[in-house]
């Protein structure tokens, strides 16, 4: 059987405990909060503009392919692969097809 005074003492330590314990939780989240936000800055300023191509297909089946440029800011829709990898190709290389 506990005496008031050791009653008084666990909870005067639990309180302690579970202040502590929430001002961890707090701690871990604004760590983690910040660690989200430079991982975004340190993508947003090393990463190069990359064009995003990706496939879609309507509600008949007809499949389209879409894409955007970042860096320029253009888009497109072509209806097939083969026009989109030539529309891909003019935004790395311009209009000079030769490379070497």
């Amino acid at each position: 059987m506990e005496t008031s005074e050791n009653c008084f003492e666990r909870k005067n330590l639990e309180t302690i405990y579970t202040k502590k314990e929430q001002k961890s939780v707090r701690e871990t989240n604004v760590f983690s909060t910040l660690n989200s936000v430079w991982q975004y800055l340190v993508r947003f300023f090393t990463q190069e503009p990359e064009v995003k191509v990706w496939k879609k297909c309507d509600r008949f089946g007809n499949i389209w392919w879409e894409g955007y440029d970042p860096f320029s800011g253009s888009s497109a829709t072509f209806g097939c692969e083969v026009d989109m990898l030539e529309w891909v190709e003019k935004r790395y290389y311009g209009n000079n097809k030769s490379m070497f």
